[in-house]
């Protein structure tokens, strides 16, 4: 539906298009649209720039076997990667371009995406004429470690994405923040909402690498259990995760049909996405009666140590906010300052922390 598309959806359609480069006929033009999307897709956030790592390392295990198509795809994806960026740093240049992190698209990530972009182009080239794979795997490992200290050397601070956000910040919100949390440190029933249906397609595709022995089924897997690895750090991961479970579990749907009603029935249970999110209410609903005191004892807690459910009104003269994660804050006309609870905006989130605890800010 048109507004219903957020960052998260666009960079799972971008991914989408990076894996079909996977399980299409290795050709240069894949490729080049794979690497465009994959630009793309880290100018709109890094998220899911694991997964393209991914998806290149999938790519890279093709061009060792020396499989028909295997260069000219790397060289696609190099270019069409690096021009995207390229591109990209003229298009989407904002005012936080020299900001010194690496949690976003700035001169810091561009400079690391840009050297990163020579390393399918290095191995296509270097290996034109070459067949053995134990050759290549050689010339492989040169380039990488080539690239590799060259990105650290341009972008050191991409070794520690948030390393920039301030330790109080980090502690007061983004350690609330829900999507940023581990899966293992989550609730369960959140857990199972999140993760369910990914784990499903994870073993489905696991069954169709082991009956087929396809490299597509193969390639799939690998970037599906790269996005279960960020979902162990990162509940954000298994948005991708979910999606990526699609093809494996109609293959196993499929099966099933084949097999009898009961068979085909417990396929469809294990396939519905909306199966895990039921689960996780009913187990969220147990939890729930076993602790009665749990809200009281938050109202009785300092303002500032309650999150940001719930924020109070300013002092005389104000205005008021709604939670960090939520719609756009309301304000009266006699309003003297307010934030937008906009994640990435460290301003107004500093302002949604000094609100809560009751000191007077003002833009």
């Amino acid at each position: 539906m048109p507004g219903r598309v957020d960052h998260h959806g666009l960079q799972v359609f971008l991914l989408l298009i990076v894996v079909r480069a996977l399980v299409a006929r290795p050709a240069m033009e894949p490729g080049l649209v794979a690497g465009l999307a994959a630009a793309a897709s880290v100018v709109i956030g890094l998220e899911t720039a694991p997964l393209i790592a991914a998806a290149g390392v999938a790519m890279t295990i093709g061009w060792l076997r020396a499989s028909a198509g295997s260069d000219d795809r790397m060289m696609g994806f190099g270019i069409g990667l690096g021009a995207g960026l390229l591109a990209a740093s003229i298009v989407f240049r904002t005012s936080s371009w020299g900001y010194p992190g690496c949690d976003g698209f700035t001169m810091v990530t561009w400079r690391a995406a840009v050297i990163a972009a020579f390393a399918p182009m290095g191995m296509a080239l270097a290996a034109r004429d070459i067949a053995r794979p134990a050759t290549r795997a050689i010339l492989g490992s040169i380039i990488v470690i080539v690239v590799g200290v060259g990105m650290v050397l341009v972008a050191p601070q991409c070794l520690s994405p948030y390393g920039m956000v301030d330790p109080m910040l980090a502690r007061l919100w983004l350690a609330k923040v829900g999507e940023a949390q581990p899966l293992f440190a989550t609730p369960l029933p959140i857990a199972i909402g999140y993760a369910g249906v990914m784990v499903a397609g994870v073993a489905a595709s696991a069954w169709r690498v082991s009956v087929t022995r396809d490299p597509r089924w193969a390639s799939m897997l690998l970037v599906q259990v790269a996005a279960l690895l960020v979902t162990c750090l990162q509940l954000r991961g298994a948005y991708a995760g979910a999606i990526l479970a699609a093809p494996a579990l109609a293959a196993v749907i499929a099966a099933a049909r084949a097999r009898g009603s009961l068979s085909l029935a417990g396929a469809w249970l294990a396939s519905a996405g909306m199966l895990y999110p039921m689960a996780a209410q009913a187990v969220a609903a147990r939890a729930s009666t076993a602790q009665p005191g749990a809200r009281a004892a938050d109202a009785a807690a300092p303002p500032a140590k309650r999150g940001f459910s719930t924020l109070p009104h300013c002092r005389p003269g104000g205005c008021w906010l709604r939670s960090i994660s939520g719609p756009m804050p309301s304000a009266r006309r006699d309003c003297r300052w307010w934030a937008r609870p906009i994640i990435g905006t460290m301003s107004g989130i500093w302002r949604s922390i000094a609100s809560s605890s009751g000191s007077p800010i003002r833009a």
